[in-house]
C-alpha cells in the first residue's frame, strides 16, 4: 500500500513539475505584455528591479525576443539600457548588433556612440 502511495505521489509531483517548467515565467509574460502594449516603462522598470549582477541576462533575453517582434522596442531598450550599463559585454554587444543593422542604425547618434561604445575593455560581469 505504501508503495502505491509513493509511485500516486511521484506521479502527482512529476506532473505539477512538468506543468509548472511548460509556463511561461513572469518575465516571459511581461515581454509579451510589453509587445502587446507597444510600453516598454514597465519592462524597463522591472530590468532595473532585477539584482545587478542578472540584469544583463534579462536584458539579453528581452532583445532576442523583441528583435523578433517589435524592432522600435528593441532599439528603445537599448538605447536605455547601454546608458545604464554601458560596461557590460551584453550592452556592447547588443550595442553593436543595432547600430550595425540598416533599419536601426539612425536612431544610434555619433555623440550616443562617443559616449557610450567600448572598445576591447568589458568583460560579462561588467
Amino acid at each position: 500500500m505504501k508503495g502505491i502511495l509513493l509511485i500516486t505521489a511521484l506521479m502527482v509531483f512529476g506532473v505539477l513539475w512538468v506543468w509548472a517548467m511548460q509556463r511561461p515565467s513572469s518575465w516571459q509574460l511581461l515581454l509579451r505584455k510589453t509587445v502587446d502594449s507597444g510600453e516598454l516603462e514597465p519592462l524597463f522598470a522591472e530590468l532595473q528591479r532585477k539584482p545587478e549582477l542578472v540584469q544583463p541576462r534579462f536584458f539579453d533575453e528581452a532583445m532576442q525576443y523583441l528583435l523578433q517582434t517589435d524592432l522600435d522596442l528593441a532599439v528603445n531598450l537599448t538605447l536605455r539600457f547601454v546608458a545604464m550599463v554601458p560596461d557590460h559585454k551584453l550592452s556592447q554587444e547588443w550595442l553593436e548588433f543595432m547600430n550595425g543593422q540598416e533599419d536601426t542604425t539612425a536612431h544610434f547618434s555619433s555623440e550616443f556612440l562617443e559616449r557610450y561604445r567600448r572598445t576591447g575593455c568589458c568583460t560579462g560581469s561588467g
